[in-house]
């Protein structure tokens, strides 16, 4: 735990994961590490029937190509900032509309996300980081998080957030959206 405690608690399986966010209705977000590939991560998303739950994280145009090769009904976040950077990833054979464009973690880019959306492409950005440096922190600092929903305002969908209890409590873009969604 954060004090350095050891707990029982052992993290659950991706196959019991993916089956609780096809109950609930919950997106996933996976990212592959060195030692599985985007086909068997993707193989574990059909076995749980989870394909409607799971977005892979691409890091890389190749990513991208690749998940789209192995899981073309996968959806998948790869970065891009506007129509160059979409016709570049249908290029290596990525659906535009399987894509939500990464956009970073260091400034928001309000331009950015109007030509993605523009572009059919729905926005993501990151708040999240390392604890001292991340936005997350300089967001809370004032005890508000108008930050937040000015990102929300400006069009991004996807907020990768270290607080996310916090942000969504804050947020009221779509809170008919949010229980939709959060309906199985």
């Amino acid at each position: 735990d954060l004090t350095g405690e050891v707990t029982e608690f052992h993290p659950p399986k991706l196959t019991d994961a993916l089956i609780w966010a096809r109950n609930t209705g919950a997106l996933v977000e996976l990212d592959r590490k060195k030692t599985t590939s985007f086909a068997n991560i993707w193989a574990a998303v059909v076995a749980a029937g989870a394909e409607g739950n799971a977005i892979l994280i691409s890091y890389s145009d190749e990513e991208a190509a690749e998940i789209a090769k192995v899981a073309p009904g996968a959806m998948m976040t790869a970065s891009a900032r506007g129509g160059r950077d979409i016709e570049t990833l249908e290029g290596l054979g990525v659906d535009r509309s399987r894509v939500i464009a990464w956009t970073g973690t260091r400034e928001p880019d309000p331009p950015a996300f109007a030509r993605l959306l523009d572009e059919g492409v729905e926005p993501a950005f990151g708040t999240l980081g390392r604890k001292g440096e991340r936005l997350d922190d300089q967001y809370w600092a004032d005890g508000d998080g108008s930050e937040y929903q000015r990102l929300v305002d400006d069009g991004v969908v996807l907020i990768a957030t270290d607080e996310p209890y916090k942000v969504a409590e804050w947020l009221t873009a779509d809170d008919d959206g949010w229980a939709a969604c959060a309906t199985p």
